[in-house]
């Protein structure tokens, strides 16, 4: 008799009988998914669980050396008696174990057992739908696929390890499955805090996975040694979610925390949910800081910068091209680029690690032919010498609502602290004889534009006619005027930067 309906029933190994007591399954691809996998299966222990060393549930690995598949075991009851889910993972080059928290399995109780991979080194155990054990191995991927087949409540070969028990609905899954009646997370994707932050608020939400509605539990919120914070919820319905906010006290000591988030239901069958999550108080920077930018080093080398010295690296970009195309501000970037850059921000927080933005929207028009530089004969440079012409009202905007992107996109990270404007721009700043250049010139100066003038880097004074001898020029020199106007504001840049540092400031 099984869980539901028949079971299978195998029975201890070597060295009691070093007999196979499995079922096997012949391989098939289907038995080694890529990418992120369940494994989860009904177990009943006998009564010799007890005094047994070690039991496989499910091997198609076989050998320790053999680097593919995997082998799902509990191993060897301890002096307190417990024991623990181990699973062994193979990925081509070497074999990564994960194991659970200890458990106690009664014998002749029905227990639920499921394993989840996420294809990039996360691996859970859950045991009746409680977390109860989770780690993450850098490094790792995709499962590498063995020859062999699938040996289900025993070893693959001798020396036999049987699991002396039943073993009911077992199933592999592509993908990573739920199996909590409840799921308690933490919504807010900042986990670290500079001390006397003001406003340091977390948000967790419960979601009821259960069929059934939720109709009574106590929440309680608490962060290591402080007394909890209890919330009552009822009545939330299967596949509806409560958020539930945390106000964290930022004057605690700079220290990793921990922030204890328990569900415990009032039903007639009661059970409990629990999670932790990890929380980090940093110290404030002291005034005057001198920084040392890495120029090229960014998000993904918070360690490399840190180990060799660097306090400031470039970081957040913007998505130019979607923030031109809808005329106001926006996310600054895709949700999975937004998402990676928020979450290393809070990483370079934790690390001491400032970024700065790199933020050049104007330069994202050159190749439009609206928006270049033109000679006196109104036609775009050429030749490689392209350019924005940064003086074009409408610009304004443009570069406004990329300031504001950028400010409502990371303006609430404490790591987000500088920007660098335009970078290497004003080498291409060549005279420009658009209708509001001119304009604009005799406006600031009461002159029009010299007919001497061509480039951006002056002119001879050898080929100007009458030129003083003592090289001394008048203050109204028309050529001297348009130079210092140029360079002043006449490129547009610095009204273009000022607007750009309005938007960021907002």
């Amino acid at each position: 008799d099984g869980r539901f309906g028949a079971a299978l029933e195998s029975f201890a190994g070597f060295p009691i009988i070093d007999e196979r007591h499995g079922m096997l399954v012949k391989n098939s691809p289907a038995l080694t998914p890529a990418g992120a996998f369940t494994i989860e299966m009904w177990v009943s222990p006998g009564e010799k669980v007890e005094n047994y060393r070690g039991s496989v549930l499910m091997d198609k690995k076989y050998i320790p050396t053999g680097h593919t598949d995997y082998i799902l075991s509990i191993e060897g009851r301890s002096s307190d008696a417990l024991q623990t889910l181990k699973i062994e993972l193979g990925f081509g080059q070497k074999s990564v174990s994960w194991y659970s928290d200890r458990i106690s399995f009664e014998a002749g109780k029905w227990y639920h057992i499921a394993f989840t991979y996420d294809g990039a080194g996360t691996g859970e155990f859950f045991v009746n739908g409680q977390l109860r054990g989770s780690r993450t191995e850098e490094g790792v991927g995709s499962l590498a696929a063995g020859k062999r087949g699938l040996s289900i409540g025993d070893r693959m070969g001798s020396n036999y390890r049987g699991f002396p028990g039943r073993i009911d609905q077992v199933r592999i899954s592509n993908g990573v499955l739920e199996f909590r009646p409840v799921r308690i997370e933490r919504i807010s994707d900042r986990q670290t805090f500079v001390r006397m932050e003001k406003d340091a608020d977390l948000k967790f939400r419960i979601t009821n996975l259960k069929r059934e509605p939720l109709s009574k539990a106590n929440v309680s919120l608490s962060i290591d040694t402080e007394p909890p914070r209890t919330v009552k919820v009822e009545k939330l319905a299967s596949g509806k979610s409560k958020d539930l906010p945390f106000a964290l006290d930022s004057r605690m000591r700079p220290d990793n925390y921990r922030v204890s988030a328990k569900l415990t239901t009032l039903d007639k069958e009661p059970f409990t949910v629990s999670e932790t999550f990890p929380i980090t108080i940093v110290a404030r920077k002291l005034p005057n800081e001198f920084p040392i930018l890495m120029w090229g080093g960014g998000l993904d080398e918070i360690d490399r910068m840190k180990e060799i010295g660097f306090t400031h690296a470039l970081g957040p970009r913007s998505n130019y091209p979607s923030i031109f195309k809808a005329g106001k501000p926006i996310a600054a970037n895709l949700p999975e680029k937004l998402k990676h850059t928020r979450q290393q921000l809070d990483a370079g927080l934790a690390a001491g690690i400032t970024f700065t933005a790199q933020s050049s929207p104007g330069t994202y028009l050159r190749s439009n032919e609206k928006y270049q530089r033109v000679d006196r004969d109104g036609k775009p440079y050429s030749g490689g010498r392209e350019d924005v012409c940064a003086s074009i009202p409408e610009l304004r905007d443009y570069v406004y609502n990329v300031g504001v992107s950028l400010a409502q996109s990371y303006g609430d990270m404490p790591a987000f602290g500088g920007a660098l404007l335009h970078t290497e721009v004003r080498g291409h700043s060549r005279p420009c004889f658009h209708p509001h250049d001119y304009a604009a010139f005799k406006m600031a100066t009461g002159f029009d534009i010299p007919a001497e003038v061509v480039n951006q880097r002056g002119v001879d004074y050898k080929r100007l006619k009458d030129f003083p001898k003592n090289r001394v020029i008048a203050d109204n020199d028309p050529i001297y005027n348009y130079y210092r106007w140029q360079w002043k504001e006449g490129d547009g840049w610095n009204d273009l930067n000022s607007t750009l540092d309005r938007g960021m400031k907002t």
